[in-house]
């Protein structure tokens, strides 16, 4: 029998000048996207954050619950359009995570990182040099959670929460070792970025 998973939506969209967290057409956003939770789709939470060093790129997280099968994308509130800067188009990213834990979306700063695997990399392999390299991070004093999400097509997304972006980039200098080696060598692109969640 297959683990039961959560479909989680990710939105991300370029906003338009003069738009931050104390807008109000952002805060009419949050709260039409609040009521949306608990709804007929199965959405339990949302987090919302901006992208640190970039604050006009919102990440907008919404959560289903275990074992649903919502449509997705889901529906967005036309006050959307509210808060896109013009000529963006907005992203919507959906994966399955086996479990999304409150400790790493409550993080102070939260790694969205995104790696396709290369073709010649072994998949069991990767994922048994990950279970090294994710124990060494529990190890350290500012790591604060991590969630992965079910592969597909050989593309995760791995959410990974810091005491700080300080402390990320100390523990990654400090342990630029084996493990971490290998992951780099076993991708064929990455990208990551800080985002800072609150979750509604």
């Amino acid at each position: 029998m297959s683990t039961p998973t959560h479909p989680v939506e990710l939105l991300i969209l370029d906003v338009k000048d003069g738009i931050d967290a104390a807008a109000l057409e952002f805060t009419k956003f949050r709260a039409e996207m609040a009521l949306t939770v608990g709804a007929d789709d199965g959405a339990v939470r949302q987090a919302y954050g901006f992208v640190v060093g970039n604050p006009r790129q919102l990440y907008w997280l919404r959560q289903f619950r275990e074992g649903s099968l919502p449509t997705l994308p889901a529906a967005f509130p036309a006050s959307l359009d509210d808060l896109r800067a013009p000529d963006s188009q907005r992203a919507v990213h959906t994966f399955r995570f086996r479990e999304l834990p409150d400790e790493v979306l409550s993080a102070p700063v939260i790694e969205a990182s995104t790696i396709t695997l290369k073709e010649t990399v072994d998949a069991d392999a990767f994922a048994a040099s990950q279970a090294t390299l994710t124990a060494e991070m529990r190890a350290s004093p500012v790591f604060r959670g991590m969630a992965r999400t079910v592969p597909e097509d050989r593309v995760t997304l791995t959410l990974i929460g810091w005491q700080s972006i300080e402390g990320h980039y100390a523990w990654a200098e400090a342990n630029m070792g084996t493990s971490l080696v290998q992951l780099i060598q076993s991708l064929e692109k990455s990208s990551h970025v800080h985002v800072s969640f609150t979750i509604v």
